[in-house]
């Protein structure tokens, strides 16, 4: 293939050129034309992916699509979208974690705080140790103390609060001895 040859719709390079295009109409403010590719690299991704032989990059490039969909649900408070979109994602990918917090935060936002709960609980269990998780412990508290239950909400508090000392303490520790 020469240079001036134009890609197939269904070519890597041209499925993250789709991609980066949904994300640059998202910096330009227009969410329908970003919301639009989004929409349309998920279809290409899911009709041509083969249950037989998954590929692991289209794979991670479809859970990424379906993420930032379903966040730009989240932004515009159309929970149902978004529950559907997290909804299709595995729980065993690249961006599981991130897309059960998204679905806690819609279950939460459709009023729905059992379902959060769930996911919240589901995150609880693994290593916080990437930035954006350290919310997971108040979060959980947050959506307990919402469903009407102090008696566990208090506790998840002081339980997200000793998390957060600790940690802390840690970062602490590791920037004196780096020093």
């Amino acid at each position: 293939m020469s240079l001036k040859e134009p890609l197939e719709a269904t070519d890597i390079w041209s499925l993250y050129l789709q991609y980066n295009s949904a994300v640059s109409a998202l910096d330009a403010g227009d969410g329908a034309a970003a919301e639009a590719d989004l929409k349309e690299l998920i279809a290409i991704l899911d009709q041509t992916s083969n249950s037989a032989e998954p590929d692991a990059e289209r794979q991670g490039l479809l859970d990424r699509a379906r993420l930032s969909l379903a966040r730009l649900h989240l932004r515009d408070n159309r929970f149902d979208e978004a529950l559907k979109v997290l909804g299709a994602m595995p729980l065993d990918g690249v961006f599981a974690d991130q897309a059960l917090f998204d679905y806690a935060v819609a279950a939460a936002g459709q009023g729905r705080p059992e379902r959060a709960l769930d996911a919240l609980e589901s995150l609880s269990g693994r290593e916080l140790f990437l930035p954006w998780r350290q919310q997971v412990p108040f979060a959980r508290a947050y959506v307990l103390e919402q469903m009407g239950v102090p008696d566990r909400a208090l506790p998840a508090f002081k339980r997200a609060a000793d998390h957060y000392e600790a940690r802390i303490s840690e970062l602490s520790g590791l920037r004196n001895r780096l020093s």
